[in-house]
């Protein structure tokens, strides 16, 4: 039986705090944790400091106007280990997107083919070959955690 680890009796507080041009100050504990974020980018760092802290943190985030929020966020886990790849031959390729958070399981799905929506913005999947190939060599890219979303080419 796996046990997930104890979380300690008193937890790590990771303020953020809204500060001028729309970006927050981090703290952890009230050690200061760099140069300001932008709200864009919060979330992500958020989950850097957590998983920094290897440990479940209290996330206090204060707005300008006064508002609060607090909320428990626990390190990203480690991806499980997949199995090893078929052997063969087999076309390597190198890409790199960023945005993504340390760890994050990335979903990476090959586009087969595209459609365009009807008149009242829906669209019917056919069925498709159990012989299908790529026509096209789009890739989307989505990170599970922060929402990162990258429509890019492959090959």
């Amino acid at each position: 039986m796996t046990r997930k680890p104890a979380a300690p009796a008193v937890l790590p507080t990771l303020d953020a705090v809204a500060v001028a041009g729309d970006a927050f100050t981090l703290s952890l504990d009230g050690r200061p944790l760099g140069v300001p974020v932008p709200r864009a980018r919060l979330g992500q760092a958020l989950a850097r400091a957590a998983g920094e802290a290897a440990t479940p943190v209290r996330v206090r985030i204060r707005e300008a106007d006064g508002t609060s929020y607090t909320d428990i966020l626990e390190p990203a886990r480690s991806p499980e280990p997949r199995a090893p790849a078929p052997s063969g031959p087999v076309r390597e390729f190198v890409v790199a997107y960023e945005g993504f958070l340390p760890g994050e399981i990335v979903l990476i799905a090959v586009v087969d083919r595209t459609m365009t929506a009807g008149s009242d913005g829906r669209i019917t999947l056919p069925a498709l070959p159990s012989t299908a190939q790529a026509v096209r060599r789009d890739v989307v890219v989505f990170g599970t955690r922060s929402g990162t979303a990258v429509l890019g080419a492959i090959g």
